[in-house]
């Protein structure tokens, strides 16, 4: 009789602990490019407003101590939509609405569901890790994607390593 209720008492915190944990964090990657050249990278998968999955590279290069930039590239999964370039993203968070310029060139050697845009002012704009949403430009539409707040809070972190000043 007190092994079952050890067991269930035990059943019951596991369940308790894996209902309330969070998602997990992807850690922030940094890659020496060269001599003078690093890169830090977040890689996160989110889905769209109709379950398909699209993969966020966000990262930010340093050369000679310099921010080249801050850039958000997206890939979609097979069957995920072909991105329409030149077109600009839009990210949204609470109060404010920013326009990532597209800086793929419109005969890009990239596959039609790449896209890579300039995401500088946006990330760098950000004071809290709250949610956001994403408006890829596909060719038949709009696509909306939200982005929680674990990877919001993961962007902040890339765009705040190696600061200028």
């Amino acid at each position: 009789m007190l092994t079952n209720w050890v067991v269930w008492v035990v059943v019951w915190i596991a369940c308790g602990v894996l209902s309330f944990s969070h998602p997990a964090i992807a850690s922030v990657h940094t890659y020496p490019e060269g001599e003078s050249r690093t890169m830090f990278r977040s890689l996160q998968t989110l889905r769209d407003n109709s379950d398909r999955a699209w993969q966020f590279v966000l990262f930010k290069r340093i050369h000679a101590g310099q921010v080249e930039g801050i850039h958000l590239r997206v890939v979609g999964f097979p069957g995920s939509g072909e991105l329409k370039h030149p077109a600009d993203l839009h990210i949204t968070s609470q109060q404010q609405t920013w326009t990532a310029a597209d800086i793929l060139p419109e005969n890009s050697s990239f596959p039609t569901n790449v896209g890579e845009y300039d995401a500088l002012d946006a990330v760098t704009a950000l004071t809290s890790d709250a949610p956001l949403k994403l408006e890829l430009p596909t060719v038949k539409s709009k696509v909306a994607i939200a982005v929680p707040p674990f990877v919001v809070k993961e962007w902040r972190r890339v765009a705040a390593m190696w600061q200028n000043t």
